[in-house]
This record gives C-alpha cells, structure tokens and sequence, in this order.
C-alpha cells in the first residue's frame, strides 16, 4: 500500500492528461499530435523515473520497510513508464469504443501479475515477487496492445497541440491530483495517528469494499469516451447517462449488501479472527461504495461533455470535505474514522453531482436505481438470516453467498421482469455490435 502510493505520487507529474484530451476532442486526432502527446509524456516519466530510481533507499529507509523494498519502488516506477508507453494504441481504441480489443492487453496483465506473484511468492521469493510481477504486467500489456492498436511511432513537438491539449489536460489532471490527495488518508493521516496495523486494516477493508466497484470501474471505461462522443447530442446523452446509473446500480447495490450480510463469517472461516478489528470500517466503505453510481459516472459524465471546471470543483468539494472530517474523526475513533469520512462524505456530495447535470440535461436518477436497492436490501436481510444457521465453514459461506445473488435476481425479477428482460436482451445485441470511430 505505501509503496504504491509514493510511486502513484510520482507518476502523477508524469502524466498531464494529454491521453484525456485527445480522446474528449472532437476530431480524430492527427498523427503529429499523438507523436506531440508521447514525446512530451515519455520525457516526463522518463525523467520521473529516473529521480524514483536513485531516491528509493531513501523512501524504504523512512518508512521502515526492507532493504528490498527499494527495489519495489523502482520496479513500480518503471511500471509505470511501461504504462506510459500503452497510452497512444489505448487513445486509439478508446476513441473508436473498441472495448472488445481494449480489454485483452488487460486480461493478460492481470494473469501475468497474479501468475508471478503467487508463483515465485510460494517458491519463496518474498518482495521479489512483486517486482518480478509487476514488471511482467507491464511489458506484457504493452506488448499487446502495441500489435492490437500499432501507429507509426515518432517523436515530435508542437507548440500550438501543446497549448490545444494543455486547456483541457492540465484541468482534468487537476482533478486526479485532488484524488490522489484524498486517497493519502490512508497511508499517510492514519499511518501517523493509529501506526502500520491501522494502515494495514484500512487497506485490507478498502480492498474488499472495492470488489462492487469493479463495475463502476468497468462502466467508467465507457462512460467517458461515449459522452464526449455524444457532448451535442443532449437526448442520448441524458439516456446514455441513466443507463450506466442503472448498470452499475443493478451490480454494486447486490454485491455490496450480500458482502455485508456474509462479511462475518468470511473474516471467522477465511481471513481468521484477527482481522475483526476492521469490520467496522469494511462495512461503512461498503455503504459508501453504494453512491458510486452516480458520483463517479456523472464526474466521468461532465469531462466527456468538457464541462471539466465542474468535474474538477466538484472533486476540490470531496476532497476537501473528506480531509476535514477525517482529522476529527480519527482523533475521536481510530482509524474507523476514515471509513466514517468516506460514508459522510458520500451522503453529503451525491446530491451535488446530480444538481449540476440537471442544469444541463435532466437525468431521473430514483427511477434508475429504486429497484435495485430494494432487492438488495431484501438480499441482505434474508441471507443474512440464513447465513446465522446455516455458513459453518468455507463451502456453506460459498453456498450462502450464491444464494445471496439468487435472491436478489429473484427479487429483481419480481419487480421489473419486463424492464430486466428487455436489459438482457439489449446487452446482447450490444455485445453482438461493431465499434465505429464516428459512432
């Protein structure tokens, strides 16, 4: 967790949105413009990566880490050059909603990272692992997509593409930096006030309640690059939008409610008992996940359609928010108190992101996510009933927890069954669908 932050930290001077901007343009971009947006990108990190490279004893010796964890920030920070490197072919597929070639390059670095790692950490192998793993992640993920989506490879310097892709870059990369901040809660305020267990807790607790927000990730992906497609189109924009509320509603709401129901039982038969500490906060950053359907798709929303001033003064108002109730509430309740920020937070601010966006097309937001909630919240109560008789170790808690998901479809069902068969059957024909660079 420390490790990936510092590195995060650094590589955020790397990059200043340049692969946001030539995707929310308009036109297609031209070919000195993407050689323009990767000599500018390359030279940065390259030179970030070199200031990690020599400052990494340093960082492992201040935050008590092993001798050999320096090696994992290096290799974290040449991760991250690789990373850079994949941006050109992934503007290229994002542009032409191409999510079909998009996501191999990613599939196979999540089997590369998780093959390595696991591999050499049973061998015994120790931070080696890691560095090996993630190292193998991003060559391989560059390599892929290199041959999915190839360009002609250039250098190149353009002062007036500079100027074009700094108006809307720089702004946007504002807004992550705002993000970055806020996400240093936890290594950072909590390490200082609760220690290294604290940091380890939230980590573990954050890491669990992330698993519903895969799909808003995965929605995200689309979000973006499909509104600034339709940025003049303000009727399908307004039905693109309720749509991804609703997908994502129809996945985090159940996932969300069936881990609180069963979370108990996971930590007793599957992580052991000294992880108890941490249910509090796993529960709270569950609840909060809960707003991720709206707060992250309309903040995507509003930089598709470059209304990005108000993406970024929107996050500024999280940020902001979450920092001053952090400090109190970690004074008064440990390191739960991050969680109950991150609850706060959420409650206060789904509202403003909604306020905006109806100045600008009207999006019905209850309508979309109503029923999902309903049943989930009908998931929750029932499988946990079920799971105080029936989970008495890892099979049953997996039985239990696939019943959770039945009940909630069943409920679903019961309530829009034509809504929900119409959904599947679009989603197919999507599926069936070719992307088009003028879609």
């Amino acid at each position: 967790s420390i490790v990936t932050y510092a590195v995060n930290f650094f590589g955020f001077f790397g990059d200043i949105g340049f692969g946001a901007a030539l995707v929310q343009r308009k036109d297609k971009p031209t070919e000195k413009m993407l050689r323009t947006a990767f000599t500018i990108q390359q030279g940065l990190m390259t030179a970030l990566v070199a200031i990690v490279f020599f400052v990494a004893p340093f960082l492992s010796g201040k935050y008590g880490l092993s001798d050999s964890s320096a090696w994992l920030f290096r290799a974290f920070s040449l991760s991250l050059f690789l990373t850079s490197l994949k941006v050109v072919p992934a503007i290229l597929l994002e542009r032409r909603l191409d999510f079909n070639r998009l996501v191999i390059p990613e599939i196979a670095e999540v089997f590369a990272y998780q093959g390595v790692a696991v591999t050499m950490a049973y061998l015994g192998y120790g931070v080696w692992s890691l560095v090996c793993a993630t190292l193998a992640r991003g060559v391989l993920g560059f390599a892929i997509l290199f041959i999915l989506a190839p360009w002609k490879f250039g250098f190149a310097v353009d002062k007036s593409i500079v100027r074009e892709l700094v108006t809307f870059g720089a702004p946007f990369q504002l807004g992550q930096f705002f993000w970055l901040i806020k996400n240093a809660a936890t290594p950072v305020f909590a390490g200082w006030f609760c220690g290294k267990a604290a940091v380890g807790y939230l980590t573990w607790s954050w890491g669990l309640a992330l698993m519903p927000y895969t799909i808003v990730e995965i929605v995200n992906r689309v979000v973006f690059p499909v509104c600034s497609r339709l940025q003049h189109d303000r009727q399908m924009l307004a039905v693109s939008i309720e749509k991804y509320v609703r997908m994502t509603a129809l996945g985090v709401f159940p996932i969300a409610m069936v881990m609180m129901a069963v979370a108990p039982y996971a930590i007793k038969h599957v992580y052991s008992a000294k992880w108890t500490p941490a249910l509090p906060s796993l529960y709270l950053f569950l609840i909060s996940m809960m707003g991720a359907p709206v707060i992250n798709i309309f903040s995507r929303a509003f930089y598709g359609i470059g209304k990005i001033n108000t993406a970024v003064k929107l996050t500024a108002v999280y940020v902001l928010l979450g920092w001053a109730l952090n400090v109190p509430l970690v004074l008064s309740y440990g390191f739960v108190g991050i969680a109950w920020s991150a609850l706060l937070v959420n409650v206060v601010c789904i509202w403003l992101p909604m306020h905006e966006m109806n100045k600008i097309v009207r999006i019905r937001v209850f309508r979309q996510i109503w029923a999902p909630l309903l049943s989930a919240c009908v998931a929750m109560l029932v499988t946990g009933w079920i799971a105080r008789m029936a989970i008495s170790g890892v099979i049953t808690l997996v039985a239990v927890t696939l019943l959770g998901f039945i009940i909630y479809f069943a409920t679903m069902f019961l309530i829009e069954r034509g809504v929900l068969l119409s959904e599947i059957e679009s989603f197919i024909s999507t599926l069936k669908g070719s992307p088009d660079e003028g879609a």
